[in-house]
């Protein structure tokens, strides 16, 4: 959707944002979250968001760890919109999502 070669992160997430807000129709909580996680990502990955490879992608979420299957899905998921909705690359659709579910509850016998 947009070029960003000599954006700073700040212009970039401002940008995706806007985007998000109106044409992907996101709510405030979402949009925090996704900023606070392509942020981490375009820091530390140090490219431009066209220039960031699958490699870059796997620094940042090592760089995470330790993490839950919960927080690693919102990171991908994050990522995913970011590349494929809003800069038209299927960099992040790669990456395979853990299945998460409902914690069972052990409930004691009366014994």
């Amino acid at each position: 959707m947009a070029q960003h070669a000599e954006s700073s992160v700040e212009e970039i997430l401002t940008d995706y944002e806007n985007c998000a807000r109106t044409v992907l129709n996101r709510g405030d909580t979402t949009l925090n979250q996704h900023r606070r996680y392509i942020g981490r990502l375009l820091r530390h990955a140090e490219e431009s968001s066209y220039l960031i490879a699958e490699a870059d992608i796997i620094g940042y979420l090592e760089s995470e760890q330790p993490m839950s299957d919960s927080k690693k899905n919102n990171i991908l998921s994050a990522l995913r919109v970011f590349f494929r909705e809003y800069l038209d690359r299927d960099i992040a659709d790669e990456f395979e999502m853990p299945t998460t579910g409902p914690s069972l509850t052990h409930v004691p016998t009366k014994d």
